[in-house]
């Protein structure tokens, strides 16, 4: 009886190791998920998946900031004709190679990501750049382009996307470097 029940055991755990196996050879291997640290990680994928700005939409945690008729890159929104200085305007703030925000009226005119494949998701620091203009989240999401050579990263909070950051690559490489990487970085695929 002790025999048998042995190698019922044993028989087990080399289903359960074959099944392994498959599943983490499998070119199908789900992605690895931190939803329960990061928030709105599933989300992002999902919405990203799906190919519409529509879903990415829904997660922006819009700042309201007041508008300048000052001229120049970075610092506040720019006021629109009619504005007056300072008016409340609701905006996504964009860093880039400058800095700009997107105004929650222009927002579907927003090109996207296209289809992005998740990179990394790491926790920010006191040495995320971050100002009163262009708030940093809790956690960066790290999306690659299509052309695997440029990134996005969503700055996000559990209200949702705080900002959304344009990098290269080696950039976000040497940033992942120096933070606490909760996710990835995952393999590129082709």
């Amino acid at each position: 009886m002790i025999m048998f029940q042995s190698t019922k055991v044993i028989l087990f755990g080399f289903v359960l190791t074959c099944a392994w196996l498959v599943t983490a050879c499998s070119s199908q291997t789900p992605t690895p998920t931190s939803e329960g640290l990061v928030p709105h990680l599933d989300d992002l994928v999902l919405a990203t998946s799906s190919g519409s700005n529509e879903d990415l939409f829904a997660l922006v945690q819009f700042s309201s900031l007041p508008c300048t008729k000052a001229e120049g890159l970075g610092g506040p929104p720019t006021c629109l004709t009619g504005e007056s200085e300072g008016t409340r305007v609701e905006v996504l703030p964009i860093l880039s190679m400058e800095g700009h925000h997107i105004r929650r009226s222009d927002l579907s005119s927003w090109a996207g990501i296209g289809d992005a494949q998740l990179y990394a998701a790491y926790r920010t620091s006191e040495s995320t750049f971050s100002d009163e203009f262009y708030p940093a989240g809790e956690f960066g999401v790290v999306f690659l382009l299509p052309d695997l050579i440029n990134g996005v990263v969503f700055q996000v909070t559990q209200d949702g996307i705080v900002r959304i950051d344009y990098q290269d690559l080696a950039s976000i490489e040497d940033l992942l470097k120096t933070s606490e990487v909760v996710l990835g970085p995952i393999p590129l695929s082709d």
